[in-house]
């Protein structure tokens, strides 16, 4: 654990080891790009297997690769978050 200063910021950090996540599953909806590929990715380096949940496949796909380059294993499943039971039944598909 420890502070990292950037810009004269400090950023809290933790070693992966302490979170835990080794081998957990981690849902990640809008993984496809921006804020939520960086979580997906992130998760994935503390040791998460991710599921991106994103209705844009083709960037979701790419960041899927991106994760099972770091050893982790990870799906897409293509569904709108806005619509709770199109999540549902994508999500018992996978």
């Amino acid at each position: 654990m420890g502070a990292i200063r950037t810009g004269g910021h400090s950023v809290f950090t933790i070693s992966d080891e302490l979170l835990g996540l080794t081998d957990a599953c981690a849902l990640v909806t809008g993984g496809a790009m921006g804020i939520g590929r960086g979580c997906a990715l992130r998760l994935a380096q503390a040791g998460c297997h991710i599921a991106i949940a994103d209705m844009n496949v083709d960037h979701a796909a790419v960041t899927a690769r991106e994760i099972e380059a770091l050893g982790r294993r990870a799906i897409v499943v293509e569904a709108d978050v806005r619509d709770e039971e199109s999540v549902r039944r994508r999500l018992s598909i996978a």
